[in-house]
C-alpha cells in the first residue's frame, strides 16, 4: 500500500510544480490563456524590452501608396503581439481586390 501512495506522489509532483499556483500567481489572476497559450517572457506588447516603432503609421501608409500606386489604402494597424512591430496595411486595388501589405515598423521595409 505504501508503494502505491509513494508512486502516486512521485507521478503527481511534476503536475503540481508546473501549475500556475506553484509559480506564485494568486488564484483569481489565472486565466484560461495561461494554460492554452503561455506567452514567452519579453514578447508581450507591454513588456519593458518591447521595441517601439520607429516608423509612424502615416509613413507606412505613404510608402505603401508609392509601392502600390493604383491601390487605395483602407486601413493601417500596428501589430505588436509577437516579434518586432509590424504595420498591416489593408489596400483595395482598382479591380476590387482587397490585399494586406505589411510594413516593418522598425526599418520601413515592405513585404507581403
Amino acid at each position: 500500500m505504501r508503494f502505491w501512495v509513494f508512486l502516486l506522489i512521485v507521478m503527481a509532483s511534476p503536475l503540481v510544480s508546473a501549475s500556475p499556483f506553484a509559480q506564485g500567481k494568486p488564484l483569481g489572476v489565472i486565466a484560461a490563456r495561461d494554460f492554452m497559450h503561455p506567452e514567452p517572457k519579453g514578447m508581450l506588447p507591454n513588456a519593458p524590452n518591447a521595441r517601439p516603432p520607429k516608423v509612424g503609421s502615416q509613413e507606412a501608409a505613404s510608402s505603401v501608396r508609392h509601392a502600390y500606386a493604383n491601390s487605395k489604402i483602407l486601413s493601417v494597424q500596428l501589430i505588436e503581439a509577437k516579434g518586432p512591430p509590424v504595420y498591416r496595411v489593408k489596400t483595395l486595388s482598382e479591380d476590387g481586390v482587397v490585399k494586406y501589405v505589411f510594413v516593418d515598423a522598425t526599418s520601413g521595409d515592405i513585404f507581403e
